[in-house]
């Protein structure tokens, strides 16, 4: 069931990447990013009543905000990349970057050092999802 989900996810995330590179070739990517959030924000409570209310803090919520206006911020850069660049630069590199920051957040936020095991596993669950 999980790798199931997984691969969905990772199908549904690479579409919606390669769509929003190529709708960013014609609209400006502010505007496509715009879109894609608003998206999110009409899915997402969906979501979030399935799975059920009585799961999600306060906290929760605030660190998905704060998560989604990174995203938002992110995307407008990665579609800027795509719609002016090369595709097979900017991929790569945005996709190492997913894979990095947890693992750099992971070492200063909890003060340890990762074991090899920990960070094969950090970014081969990252670069599904790239």
């Amino acid at each position: 069931m999980v790798v199931g989900l997984a691969l969905t996810a990772s199908l549904a995330i690479g579409f919606g990447d390669y769509l929003g590179g190529k709708l960013s070739q014609r609209y400006p990517a502010m505007l496509v990013t715009f879109y894609i959030q608003m998206t999110n924000v009409i899915v997402l409570p969906i979501a979030a009543v399935i799975i059920g209310w009585d799961d999600i803090r306060f906290d929760d919520l605030l660190l998905g905000a704060i998560a989604g206006a990174s995203m938002g911020i992110s995307y407008v850069a990665f579609y800027y990349g795509l719609a002016h660049g090369r595709m097979s630069v900017v991929a790569p590199i945005s996709a190492l970057t997913m894979a990095l920051v947890p693992v750099l957040a992971d070492m200063v936020g909890a003060a340890e050092t990762p074991t090899a095991r920990h960070c094969t596993a950090r970014v081969g669950s990252s670069s599904w999802s790239a």
